[in-house]
């Protein structure tokens, strides 16, 4: 891990997903030929794991109140970031359909007239938003970017997509 985070190449070949998105996180502002190649493939690699748990319905079923955890997996969030960070759009198009995916799952609720405490939950890894996020250095860069992608959708004024604006 410690080679692969200061940019070692050989740690792109790694059999362990974590120690390759290492290695390609420390190279993400130098993308090349082998580091997206790699990235590609990781992320076919990981993909199946996704639709698992969307057929399951577990990335959408309702969020109780206080439920804040990352339901798509670290490593696919880590490789969609670099691929997007890499220009590539496909990966930024997944993050976002992950990001509107996500949204749909919380809770849509009234203030309640009497307070009352409320267990909050949360994970550790990135959110799909934060993939969004650290897909380019410029925040305004990722919003043209979004723009572009999704302009002409019908999705575009809905709250969620303004939300991500505004983020």
């Amino acid at each position: 891990h410690a080679l692969a985070r200061i940019g070692d190449r050989r740690g792109l070949k790694h059999p362990k997903p974590d120690v390759r998105l290492a290695a390609a996180d420390a190279l993400k502002d130098k993308p090349d030929p082998e580091l997206r190649k790699m990235l590609l493939d990781l992320a076919t690699e990981i993909e199946p794991q996704v639709e698992k748990l969307r057929t399951s319905g577990e990335l959408t079923k309702p969020r109780r109140l206080g439920e804040y955890s990352n339901r798509f997996p670290t490593d696919w969030v880590r490789t969609q970031r670099l691929l997007a960070r890499s220009g590539d759009d496909q990966g930024l198009r997944r993050l976002v359909e992950a990001y509107l995916e996500d949204a749909a799952t919380y809770p849509q609720e009234q203030a309640p007239l009497m307070p009352r405490g409320q267990v909050v939950s949360w994970s550790s890894g990135p959110s799909p938003i934060q993939g969004i996020l650290g897909a380019n250095d410029s925040t305004s860069r990722v919003l043209d970017r979004i723009g572009k992608l999704y302009a002409q959708d019908k999705r575009w004024d809905s709250p969620s997509f303004k939300m991500l604006r505004t983020s």
